[in-house]
């Protein structure tokens, strides 16, 4: 990415990404096999590592927000949510389907809302559904709080152990939160088998390549009105209707 300014703009030119969006994605394809959501998530996984690392929490992953590249590798976009974290913050921002509960709660939130997201995402490429929805959004909330995931019986072993690790409604026992961190979800036995280095390298096949038919096609991308997204402030948003489910956490 480069920048530039002039007297009064800021410009950011990055390198395009004309496979699409992994939304359309596992629109047409899902539930993925197992083999080919592990790329995707792992790829995830790689970046939140590299962002964590430099105390930088995204806040906002959602398959509309990873975009294929020619090779359909993932490219993470939209860091308008993204924030260095020093301890915790208490922005109320995100995508219903995908919010953390301790950000539903209002408990403050650090980087193990982003492994939420992670296990969010993992059921929806493996199911073709987010586990929460609900077409009543507070009954969604309620679903999140409650974290009692409904498990479809085609789930490997595997696969239910590392997305019910992520999808624990306790951050401090969250997958990624321990001493290890993104160290404890590399080493997931999900990911038995996958080469991290290989993978961060671009020497794996992806599990689909985007057809690009010249340098500035942009027919890989579908055309639809995004209403999922929450940026308001704390006081507005209703948190008594989940006073019967919060609880402190140790």
């Amino acid at each position: 990415m480069s920048v530039r300014q002039d007297e009064g703009e800021l410009y950011m030119l990055e390198e395009l990404a004309l496979g699409g969006e992994l939304f359309s994605v596992l629109a047409k394809r899902a539930p993925l096999f197992d083999g080919y959501a592990q790329f995707y998530i792992a790829s995830v996984v790689s970046m939140f590592s590299y962002m964590h690392s430099l105390r930088v929490v995204y806040r906002d992953l959602k398959p509309e927000n990873l975009l294929l590249d020619a090779q359909g590798y993932l490219k993470l976009v939209d860091f308008g949510f993204a924030k260095v974290l020093v301890d915790r913050t208490w922005t109320l921002c995100g995508t219903p389907e995908y919010l953390a509960p301790e950000i539903v709660l209002n408990k403050g939130h650090g980087f193990a809302a982003d492994w939420w997201c992670v296990g969010i995402l993992a059921f929806e490429c493996l199911t073709g559904t987010t586990p929460f929805v609900s077409s009543d959004p507070m009954e969604a909330y309620r679903k999140i709080v409650k974290g009692r995931v409904p498990w479809p019986a085609q789930l490997t072993t595997n696969a239910r152990d590392f997305i019910d690790r992520l999808l624990c409604v306790d951050p401090s026992h969250r997958l990624g939160s321990f001493k290890g961190g993104s160290k404890d979800v590399r080493n997931h036995g999900w990911f038995d088998g996958l080469d991290f280095k290989s993978l961060e390298a671009k020497q794996l096949a992806a599990p689909y390549v985007p057809k690009i038919k010249h340098a500035l096609d942009d027919s890989n991308f579908d055309t639809y009105v995004d209403e999922g997204v929450l940026d308001y402030p704390q006081e507005d948003f209703p948190r008594d209707m989940f006073e019967e489910f919060a609880y402190e956490w140790v």
